[in-house]
């Protein structure tokens, strides 16, 4: 099996990135652990256990499989509303006509529910549809802004307030 997966991850560097790794964990056991190519190629930098990524839109992928393992452990059902863990998210308000600084919103029907997150069918938005009102961008941005001002910008439930604050759900 290693030849076989050395081997792909050799095909994956001279047809893609620069250097890749790959560790296959089970039971807390090294299965499979390599480390190819560079991380940095103009000064030779070769990829190692102690490389750092930025992983950017990857984040959303680290998140669902932190919210899984809590799922198997029975910490919550993914037909619970969210507003059970974060309340900002209790009175969502949502899109219902007008546009621009005429935008009208009424209380949505439904709580978001935990799968909505996962299925991507919450009805929040970033950026797009939402934020094409600048009354809704401008409002957004104000919350934001107050609580970074405050130093709690990276705080989870700060932002959610941000969030919660805003008629973001469409």
């Amino acid at each position: 099996m290693k030849q076989h997966v050395d081997r792909l991850l050799k095909h994956f560097i001279e047809n893609g990135p620069s250097g890749v790794a790959l560790s296959v964990r089970r039971n807390q056991h090294t299965l499979y652990e390599n480390y190819l190519g560079y991380s940095d190629i103009e000064k030779k930098v070769q990829i190692s256990a102690d490389t750092i990524y930025r992983i950017y839109s990857m984040s959303k992928l680290v998140t669902c499989v932190a919210a899984l393992q809590l799922y198997e452990q029975g910490r919550y059902l993914l037909n619970d509303p969210v507003s059970n863990y974060l309340p900002e998210f209790a009175e969502m308000k949502v899109y219902k006509s007008g546009q621009e600084e005429n935008i009208q919103v009424e209380a949505a029907q439904n709580p978001i529910l935990v799968k909505d997150l996962f299925k991507m069918t919450s009805g929040i938005c970033y950026g797009g549809q939402w934020f094409r009102s600048r009354k809704a961008n401008k409002q957004s941005n104000g919350y934001c802004s107050q609580a970074r001002e405050k130093r709690r910008f990276f705080q989870l439930t700060r932002i959610c307030e941000a969030i919660g604050k805003t008629s973001s759900r469409i």
